[in-house]
């Protein structure tokens, strides 16, 4: 595992913008730029430059020591056409009435995932109330830079929850997959800059193990 770790990495230093660790809050990028609509995420977000908040969602099994996580799969619906299929992690852009990007990750919960599911994330997420990392991308001429949390549901009765709560009609597809699976994928596999958050993850918290 060590040198599929590293392998992920390399792929990582390459394709990731900025990751800056624990940044302060009071140093998020302005979201109130306007943007003339000539590119799928400038029509969407009609801003220069937005910001998201997502959540990296997982639990390790005690007794085998596996790792599994909770991700959207973009449904044929999904306006932006080129990501349809691709799998993402939850969450989504802050609106200007979100308070802070946890409250932001809190209101995606309860518009993408069953009540129940919905509910332990939240709890689990107010105990996680900085991002345990910042990436920052481009995206089809829009600076976009994600507050990714890090939430792991470590009781295997909320586990169960979770994995089998569904995405609303109005999201995508949950998909589950192991560590091994994510090092097996690639870049194509994955929305936005999706991939490299991910990546840096594994490559975080599971290098050499």
């Amino acid at each position: 595992m060590e040198e599929k770790a590293e392998s992920i990495e390399d792929r990582v230093d390459s394709a990731v913008g900025v990751l800056d660790e624990h940044e302060s809050m009071d140093e998020s990028a302005e979201r109130i730029a306007p943007k003339d609509e000539t590119s799928n995420y400038a029509a969407a977000s009609k801003y220069a430059s937005v910001e998201g908040a997502l959540a990296v969602i997982y639990h390790i099994n005690k007794e085998t020591r596996e790792t599994e996580f909770y991700f959207e799969t973009k449904s044929p619906n999904y306006s932006f056409t080129d990501y349809v299929g691709k799998n993402a992690l939850v969450g989504g852009v802050i609106d200007p009435t979100d308070k802070s990007p946890l409250e932001a990750l809190v209101r995606e919960f309860g518009e993408e995932i069953q009540e129940e599911g919905a509910r332990i994330l939240e709890k689990i997420a107010r105990n996680n109330t900085e991002p345990c990392y910042i990436g920052e991308h481009e995206d089809g001429g829009v600076n976009v830079r994600d507050y990714v949390f890090k939430l792991e549901v470590k009781d295997d009765d909320e586990w169960e929850t979770v994995k089998n709560s569904k995405m609303t009609n109005d999201a995508g597809y949950r998909t589950i997959l192991t560590r091994d699976d994510i090092v097996k994928s690639d870049n194509s596999d994955w929305a936005f800059n999706h991939y490299s958050l991910i990546s840096k993850f594994v490559n975080d918290n599971y290098r050499g193990k």
